[in-house]
């Protein structure tokens, strides 16, 4: 990727992606740019019509950059996940908020590190900038919050985190977390995690 390669970063959403932009870059010998070149390790970038190569297929980068893509294609391949609704007023957010017992958050569809989400209930304003359709999901409280992370190579799964706040933390936005190698047992990906992989061009069928 060095010959006419790059860390491809800019846009509203780089700011969450900028150290580790310059780790990759410090690690592969590859500048960060703006623009797109030959080659592109894409982190983030507005339009992706622009670029002409990409080490992560571009269709995985346009449904994560749109959690609405994503509830489709985890709907459409049966992927385990919160109870996830695509609405298309406020009214009917606020009525399913109501309704349907339990708590709720609506979703912004583009933030990075859930930036812009808001827990929902019946009195709930939602500003009228907020991208329709409305994405709402079921929020599982959680007394112990952990992420399991998968790294994919050459449409091969090899390895997997979990990230999760050190002991006595307290969980908020922009908390740092701390990796930790899933090595047991109960750690380990569930035998459904190839069907959002595939669904997203990562992994071979």
């Amino acid at each position: 990727m060095t010959n006419g390669g790059c860390i491809l970063n800019s846009g509203s959403a780089a700011w969450a992606f900028e150290p580790l932009a310059h780790e990759l870059s410090k690690a592969l010998d590859v500048p960060i740019s703006e623009k797109p070149h030959r080659h592109n390790y894409v982190l983030a970038y507005e339009n992706l019509s622009e670029i002409p190569s990409s080490f992560i297929p571009l269709r995985a980068l346009e449904i994560t950059a749109d959690k609405r893509k994503i509830a489709e294609v985890f709907t459409t391949n049966a992927v385990p996940a919160p109870k996830t609704l695509l609405l298309d007023s406020p009214t009917a957010v606020l009525t399913h908020a109501r309704d349907s017992g339990g708590e709720w958050c609506l979703k912004f569809p583009t933030s990075c590190g859930g930036a812009g989400h808001m827990l929902v209930t019946q009195h709930s304003t939602i500003p009228d900038m907020w991208p329709r359709p409305y994405i709402l999901q079921e929020f599982i409280r959680m007394t112990d919050p952990r992420v399991y992370r998968t790294y994919i190579a050459g449409s091969s799964l090899f390895g997997w985190v979990t990230r999760k706040f050190p002991p006595g933390a307290k969980p908020a936005h922009g908390s740092r977390t701390h990796a930790a190698p899933s090595t047991n047992s109960k750690h380990r990906p569930r035998p459904k995690l190839p069907r959002p992989l595939q669904a997203h061009s990562l992994l071979s069928a």
